[in-house]
């Protein structure tokens, strides 16, 4: 059985079906893309607000292949879940376990896994400032896009 459902199961008291279900939901919808993004080699920048799930890229994509711009952040929640508030939070604690060790303990400062905003009423802010404090490097200035003018059909 998979470690990650063992420790869902014993932390929880989940059901083996409850454990699978929480980390289907999560890995199948977010992770196994940002895992191939991470065994790609390429380099990510984050120039804008990243958002829920977006979030978990910092569990998989080396700190130094990652940047910041300016105007980046990572907003976290509490994971959402249509099966049961059971399998929401083993998905969250399971998130949470996923973080590198500055983000967890910026969310620990923030009140821990336990405390965080549920889906759609509200979030963390974890601004690009403080990232780069955490050492994740700042994007190199973008040249500004050229003006972009759509003409009518006629």
């Amino acid at each position: 059985m998979d470690e990650s459902i063992d420790r869902l199961r014993s932390h929880f008291g989940l059901t083996p079906a409850e454990a699978r279900l929480a980390l289907h939901i999560v890995k199948e919808r977010h992770v196994n893309r940002f895992k191939r993004l991470a065994n790609s080699g390429d380099s990510v920048e984050i120039r804008g607000p990243c958002f829920s799930a977006c979030t978990m890229i910092v569990a998989y994509v080396p700190k130094e292949r990652l940047c910041f711009g300016d105007y980046a952040s990572l907003n976290f929640h509490h994971a959402g879940s249509y099966a049961s508030a059971a399998d929401a939070w083993a998905a969250t604690q399971w998130m949470y376990q996923q973080y590198p060790q500055e983000i967890r303990e910026w969310l620990d400062t923030q009140g821990g896994a336990e405390s965080l905003p549920m889906p759609f009423v509200g979030w963390w802010t974890l601004e690009s400032e403080e990232l780069w404090k955490m050492g994740y490097r700042k994007c190199e200035p973008k040249p500004a896009e050229p003006m972009t003018i759509i003409k009518k059909a006629s």
